[in-house]
């Protein structure tokens, strides 16, 4: 049995593990003596093995993904597939981990992010051990691009969240160094794969990729659950919060608006209660209005069942659902009526709205916010993919012998790990703006893409390169940290997901558009015009964000969400 506060009563069928008090908006709770608020993040200790884990994850989920290029040719000569059939194995495993990513983010919350990231493992290392014995294409799509992305995209997210429950100060430190996995990682599998299928052949490749795999239970197992705790608050928070705070008590049904629906969200108290026989979730008691009673000046009591997660304004609460939906009298009157009881169809769409809603989190697609950060991602990424996929192309037009181009792209691939280590550090020691330094970084990319259209020697192609290559590491690591300051670490699950999507359409488009103008004109001029274009397009679609993320935002007592499995025992207040 878990301690309790002074003053809380500690309840074992509690989500949350606590009883009785108000938790209000500012994740605090209220006892009949004292206030208690959530414990800081650790910023560290245990939170480095987090971020190896994370790192871990990285190099074996993005390199073995990335291997299929090398084994795209022995694929091609065992299966005898058109290049273009043989290639869709490799495209189905990028598209099903993005699919399979705001599922973890769901099942992570209800079994727990150390349990998914194991099943992740599991499912991807005998995907591709299954892959070892495919006996036609069909197979090979299956098991290789189907299940196996699955599998990658179970471990990919929780691992990523993880992070944002550990860190708070850090947090931007902690993701550089677990995303410089990516680019170590695909160096890494591309090198030891070209060795495997040169001395075991294809077949023999998988089976040791299988083991490589298995190495993701390994990460999983580090991923031990954060323990936070309660601590007193101090005279200065507690005015603060009672500035912040207003409570609403007493509402009767002739207070009600007359005409007007869109009076929503009046606070009242609310406490948390046992569960009912035959529920399933968070269930409170709340004062609700007696519904069809129009000359009623009393609030009556029942149950009613939420989703904490989603119906507070986008943010998680704990312990309490505080908010209650006051509609206008005419509704009341026509449901008293039966005039609005919804029909089986209806019930059966909205569970499956609501089911959709707690995976993709619509109401947080609706912020304009959120929509002009995944199109600043969106668009810089555009530009950015352009110079990845086209600079040792473009640099054989040059004049630069082949040799020389393709080291080109090894100084783009060593610069872009150095830049996703270096930008994280550099925002918590130097206190940047991640914003700020995000829109820098895209500015730099486009001066840069338009100097190199115009430097044609291989010694300005090489510096080209690595300010690209910087660029565009740094902002894979700061888009992260950009995520967790806009929306909150409570939210990763839904907000990531988005990013790792607008990545992927620039990456999946950018590509076949550049390649379209150099045919149509006949170079490069214009692809990397448009390249340019796109990452200063990138800065602007950012401008609207220019004041929400604070440098040096901290995050210390964000709230965890109800239903996380890692509360329970672990929430134990500190007196």
């Amino acid at each position: 049995m878990m301690a309790a506060a002074p003053g809380v009563e500690a309840s074992p069928n509690d989500g949350v593990g606590l009883r009785g008090p108000d938790v209000n908006e500012e994740g605090s709770i209220a006892t009949s003596r004292h206030r208690y608020v959530r414990d800081c993040k650790p910023d560290g200790g245990w939170g480095w093995m987090i971020t190896f884990g994370t790192f871990l994850v990285f190099v074996i989920t993005t390199g073995s993904s990335w291997a299929f290029g090398i084994l795209y040719i022995a694929f091609l000569d065992a299966f005898d597939q058109s290049k273009a059939i043989t290639a869709v194995p490799g495209s189905l495993i990028f598209m099903t981990m993005v699919v399979t990513n705001p599922y973890a983010g769901l099942l992570a919350d209800k079994y727990g992010h150390r349990q998914v990231i194991f099943v992740g493992g599991v499912i991807s290392s005998l995907a591709i051990l299954a892959s070892s014995f495919a006996t036609d294409f069909t197979m090979l799509t299956i098991t290789y691009g189907l299940v196996g992305g699955i599998g990658f995209g179970l471990s990919h997210m929780p691992a990523i969240v993880m992070l944002s429950r550990y860190f708070d100060t850090k947090i931007g430190t902690a993701t550089g160094l677990a995303m410089s996995g990516t680019g170590l990682g695909t160096i890494f599998m591309s090198i030891v794969t070209q060795y495997l299928v040169d001395e075991f052949g294809w077949r023999g490749t998988m089976m040791i990729l299988s083991a490589i795999n298995a190495h993701l239970c390994v990460a999983a197992a580090v991923m031990r659950p954060v323990k936070l705790g309660l601590r007193r608050m101090t005279p200065a928070e507690e005015d603060k919060l009672k500035a912040k705070t207003k409570e609403v008590r007493g509402i009767t049904y002739k207070e009600l608006p007359q005409e007007d629906p869109a009076a929503k969200g009046i606070s009242i108290t609310a406490n948390p209660v046992h569960e009912p026989n035959g529920t399933e979730g968070a269930v409170f008691r709340t004062n609700t209005l007696v519904v069809g009673d129009r000359n009623s000046n009393s609030l009556t009591t029942k149950y009613v069942k939420m989703d904490v997660n989603l119906k507070y304004n986008g943010s998680t609460q704990n312990g309490t659902f505080e908010t209650i939906e006051i509609v206008h009298k005419k509704a009341k009157e026509a449901d008293a009526n039966g005039k609005t009881s919804p029909s089986a169809c209806c019930r059966v769409w909205s569970n499956i709205v609501s089911f959709l809603d707690s995976v993709y989190g619509f109401v947080l697609w609706k912020n304009p916010m959120y929509l002009s950060f995944l199109m600043g991602i969106n668009l810089s990424f555009f530009g950015m993919t352009v110079v990845s996929a086209h600079v040792a192309k473009r640099a054989l037009e040059y004049g630069i012998k082949d040799m020389y181009s393709t080291l080109l792209v090894a100084v783009l691939g060593l610069s872009q790990a150095v830049g996703r280590i270096v930008s994280g550090p550099l925002v918590d020691r130097c206190r940047l703006n991640p914003l700020r330094l995000y829109q820098s970084m895209a500015a730099l990319c486009g001066v840069s893409i338009i100097f190199s259209i115009y430097l044609k020697s291989f010694s300005a192609q090489v510096v080209f390169c690595a300010l690209a290559g910087y660029t565009t590491g740094a902002c894979a690591t700061l888009q992260t940290v950009m995520c967790v300051s806009l929306f909150g670490p409570g939210q990763m699950k839904y907000a990531y997901p988005g990013v790792i999507l607008a990545v992927g359409i620039a990456m999946l488009t950018s590509p076949p558009i550049a390649g379209l103008c150099r045919d149509l004109q006949g170079n490069y001029l214009g692809a990397f015009f448009m390249a340019a274009a796109a990452c200063f397009s990138s800065v602007v679609a950012h401008l609207p964000l220019s004041c929400t993320i604070k440098p040096g935002k901290k995050h210390a007592h964000t709230p965890i969400e109800d239903n996380d499995p890692y509360l329970g025992d672990e929430f134990v207040p500190k007196v």
